[in-house]
């Protein structure tokens, strides 16, 4: 005897995608303090676009320890801001954001003292949630060139990592990130803020990464290093399944 069944229902079978992370083109911008400030404000060039995720990085001198730098923009983002000093007035920080609408938008960085500042912002799509705080980095040994560099250990696969350095050192200096990075601002001159270098890289396969800087300068330097990373969006899709015949 042969039977049929035939099923009416189709149901979905929800299946997981790793967007790509891609940076905003034409959002990068940088900028520095004119001596001694409060705030550095800096603005995007064009609208962001909500669900994008923010970021601003780099470093001030303030000349005492115990500074705390509060990042914030116009659009009343709620910006996750890690940072660190070498206890004599040197900081670097980094500090991102998910923006909830599509407009203007500037972030504004404020060292709770005066400082002279350097910086640079971007915008990103296709990020998701924190992935790793890979924590700091830092020299004090005096020397006409090196190399600042600090691992973070990522545990998402496709993800974005960023790191920051600032180098203080009397007059000028030279910056140039490791091959494979993208640099979004730097400052080679200490004369009007404090030199230092924001990058990117987004990552295939989970495991150490390492932001590096080479520095080349004529007189001692002291540098700090930062590095974080987020990982990808994760989209859903539906896939509709018919159910097979049987007889």
């Amino acid at each position: 005897m042969r039977f049929l069944l035939a099923l009416i229902a189709w149901f979905a079978l929800a299946n997981s995608a790793f967007g790509a992370i891609a940076e905003v083109v034409g959002q990068k911008t940088h900028s520095d303090s004119s001596g001694s400030v409060d705030t550095l404000a800096i603005a995007f060039p064009i609208n962001v676009t909500s669900g994008n995720l923010v970021c601003v990085g780099g470093g001030f001198y303030t000349g005492s320890s115990g500074n705390t730098v509060t990042v914030s923009d116009t659009l009343t983002s709620t910006f996750s801001t890690y940072s660190y000093t070498d206890n004599a007035g040197v900081y670097i920080f980094v500090s991102c954001a998910k923006v909830s609408s599509s407009a203007a938008d500037t972030i504004t960085i404020d060292p709770n003292a005066n400082a002279y500042i350097s910086a640079a912002i971007d915008e990103f799509s296709g990020v998701g949630l924190f992935d790793v705080d890979g924590g700091s980095a830092t020299s004090d040994t005096l020397t006409t060139s090196g190399v600042a560099s600090i691992n973070i250990t990522t545990v998402a696969n496709n993800a974005i990592v960023f790191g920051v350095m600032s180098d203080y050192v009397s007059g000028s200096t030279s910056i140039t990130e490791a091959g494979g990075w993208t640099l979004i601002g730097e400052q080679e001159d200490n004369s009007c803020c404090v030199a230092s270098s924001f990058i990117f890289k987004v990552v295939g396969a989970a495991g150490v990464q390492t932001p590096s800087w080479t520095i080349g300068n004529t007189s001692g330097y002291t540098w700090l290093a930062y590095a974080i990373s987020y990982k990808p969006t994760v989209t859903t899709t539906a896939v509709r399944h018919r159910p097979a015949v049987m007889q």
